[in-house]
């Protein structure tokens, strides 16, 4: 527990001024990330399967530049063509590899797309959360956070019914509605004495909310579930006591893609 608080203390003086640098320089630390999530989540795989260093290096640097070229094209730098090139060459030097490479089946080559695009996009949604505004951003912080924190002691004060006994045992239903609750409580206070969403209705805002604290924890469960299936704790030890990247991650790519789905469904912003 003291390895876990010390290295949470020292996270939150790395990741806190990130929160306030340009938007280009957090884009960059954030594509910085990305990579060793992908190598994370290929670390995992290949406790089941014989994948290459080669094609590891291939799967890393395919996740970077999909979160790349989707961010860059999200900025507006970039056409939609360029991207659908980036595609077609990844899809088709794989292809050609899994032709070529006896060690590579089609479940291997189908989860590393999976890994691709899992660590790609989720991290792509909290860069364009913070193109939207720095408000925004510390909104999907509170209601990630919150619902990870309430969850922990709704779940040890009330907890009863196991909410997915096969992947996460100590996780309750009566948890996971706590740490909903009370997260979208703080996170729709902070919407009323902040700016965020003036011209948002109450009632949208505390929707949203539960949307977004629900795939938190759906995020945690799906890095749960891939932990589990391939007999693994954490998914590095680069933050001891914490895991990995994608260990501390895992909620927030989800929650992320929820919000930024929510806002372009609404166009709120």
């Amino acid at each position: 527990m003291k390895i876990r608080i010390i290295t949470g203390l020292i996270l939150a003086l790395v990741l806190i001024p990130l929160l306030f640098v340009s938007a280009n320089v957090f884009y960059v630390v954030l594509g910085l990330i990305t990579l060793y999530a992908a190598y994370e989540i290929m670390r995992v795989f290949r406790h089941k399967h014989d994948y290459s260093i080669a094609w590891s290096a291939y799967h890393i640097i395919g996740t970077g530049l999909i979160y790349g070229v989707f961010i860059t094209y999200y900025l507006g730098e970039i056409t939609s063509l360029f991207i659908i090139l980036i595609l077609f060459l990844l899809l088709v030097v794989s292809l050609v590899w899994f032709v070529f490479d006896d060690r590579l089946n089609t479940d291997m080559l189908s989860k590393s797309w999976l890994g691709m695009f899992y660590v790609a996009f989720g991290f792509l949604a909290i860069s364009m959360v913070r193109s939207l505004g720095i408000d925004l951003l510390i909104y999907l912080l509170i209601l990630t956070m919150a619902t990870d924190m309430f969850a922990y002691f709704s779940g040890y004060l009330f907890g009863k019914h196991k909410l997915a006994p096969l992947i996460s045992p100590k996780k309750t239903i009566e948890g996971a509605i706590g740490g909903t609750l009370i997260a979208v409580l703080i996170a729709t206070m902070y919407v009323v004495f902040s700016t965020l969403f003036s011209d948002v209705s109450i009632g949208i805002v505390v929707v949203t909310g539960i949307i977004v604290s629900f795939l938190a924890q759906i995020g945690d469960l799906v890095a749960s579930k891939i932990k589990r299936a391939h007999d693994v704790k954490d998914f590095s030890k680069l933050l001891p006591g914490h895991g990995g990247v994608l260990d501390r991650f895992d909620s927030s790519i989800f929650a992320a893609m929820a919000l930024m789905l929510v806002i372009m469904i609404l166009e709120v912003f």
